[in-house]
């Protein structure tokens, strides 16, 4: 899925304090707190996160996409109990982990290098939580890519399975790519606009049925909150107010209604 140019070399910057993975000047991939490197400095990359409202303690995780390994990291002190595949496909962004302390592989952490699209069409199923965040260079995949993409993963995850999936990018790419995962998934799609930074987060549950139960997610969520050191009252209310107001099937409506 991910398909930065050959020449697109990432490199990395240290300013004010914060470390950025750069695959140009004008595309930051991502960021750390020198200070607090495991800290989730950007607020998508906190949104993703959500995951843990609907599977406090998965036990199989997958993360598509490291770049400086946000994510990997924070789930790997966060969730000790957990197996964390992360696949890259990018050797020259796997290379720079030690600058993001990103930790060694170990018996329920690894790295592979590789085609997240491969991968998951080649993995087996069970996983609990897969999060995609295989933004590169040239932002996500041709969305005529994205359509066998999607089915092998919901087909790779567990029957409780849900996906996360950070859309970045053009407007007509992340609206396409919307589309297909409304195809895959069903209407069962959570959209959440992260303010501030211009792209979307999308919770897509396997079973296609399931709804969440919002009460016991408000009450829930002080203690993952307690738990986890992210907020996530406000994440719940997010998602709730995105089912509520049907922010996914708005955000379509609107697509077709432009073409």
């Amino acid at each position: 899925m991910e398909n930065p140019k050959p020449n697109a070399v990432p490199y990395v910057v240290d300013e004010d304090g914060l470390r950025r993975l750069h695959f140009a000047p004008d595309c930051v991939q991502s960021t750390m707190n020198l200070a607090d490197p495991y800290a989730l400095e950007l607020r998508y990359t906190r949104e993703m996160m959500a995951f843990l409202l609907f599977d406090p303690a998965p036990q199989d995780l997958v993360i598509l996409g490291l770049g400086g390994g946000s994510l990997a990291k924070f789930c790997h002190r966060e969730l000790p109990d957990a197996s964390i595949t992360v696949v890259e496909i990018d050797p020259r962004v796997v290379a720079l982990r030690k600058k993001f302390h990103v930790p060694p592989d170990d018996s329920r952490f690894e790295v592979i290098p590789g085609d997240a699209a491969r991968f998951v069409a080649d993995t087996p199923g069970g996983h609990d939580v897969m999060l995609a965040d295989t933004y590169g260079r040239e932002g996500l995949a041709s969305p005529a890519q994205a359509v066998e993409y999607y089915t092998d993963i919901r087909a790779s995850l567990a029957p409780h399975g849900l996906l996360v999936t950070n859309l970045a990018g053009s407007q007509a790419t992340r609206y396409a790519h919307l589309e297909t995962m409304s195809d895959v998934f069903g209407a069962n799609l959570l959209l959440v606009p992260v303010e501030g930074e211009g792209n979307e987060v999308v919770v897509a549950f396997r079973d296609a049925a399931f709804e969440p139960d919002w009460k016991w997610l408000r009450e829930f969520a002080p203690t993952l909150s307690e738990r986890h050191k992210l907020d996530f009252p406000a994440i719940a209310a997010r998602l709730e107010r995105s089912r509520r107001f049907g922010y996914a099937k708005r955000t379509l409506v609107a697509r077709a209604s432009k073409l």
